[in-house]
C-alpha cells in the first residue's frame, strides 16, 4: 500500500512534469528559508500565546491543502500560474512558515 508521499511525489514527477533535481533544490532551499526560522519567529510570533501560534499554524495549514487542492483540479493553469511556480511557493513559504509557527512554540515551551 503507498503512502501519501509516495502518491506526492508520482503526482510531482509524471503530472506536473517537475524534474527530480528540480524537486531538490526546492527543498535544499526551504532548508535555506527555514535557517531564518528563528529570527522570523522572534520578530513576529514571541509575543503571540502559544494556543494562538497554533491556530496560525492550522491557517497556513489549510491555506497549503487549498492551494494542493486548486493545483489538483488544475485551476492555477486557468490563471496563468505554472506548475512550477505553485509547487515552489506552496514547499518553500507556506510549509515552512506553518512549521516555524508550529515547532518554535512547543521547542521553547518544552525546553
Amino acid at each position: 500500500m503507498p503512502s501519501f508521499g509516495d502518491f506526492q511525489y508520482l503526482y510531482t514527477t509524471e503530472v506536473l512534469g517537475i524534474d527530480k533535481s528540480l524537486m531538490a533544490q526546492v527543498m535544499m532551499f526551504s532548508l535555506i528559508v527555514f535557517l531564518f526560522a528563528p529570527t522570523v519567529y522572534m520578530t513576529f510570533f514571541s509575543k503571540i500565546e502559544l494556543k494562538t501560534c497554533f491556530v496560525i499554524s492550522q491557517f497556513f495549514y489549510i491555506f497549503a491543502n487549498v492551494v494542493y487542492f486548486l493545483q489538483a483540479l488544475r485551476l492555477n493553469l486557468r490563471f496563468g500560474i505554472s506548475d512550477f511556480a505553485v509547487y515552489c511557493f506552496s514547499h518553500i513559504f507556506t510549509e515552512t512558515f506553518e512549521k516555524i509557527v508550529t515547532m518554535f512554540p512547543t521547542l521553547i515551551f518544552v525546553a
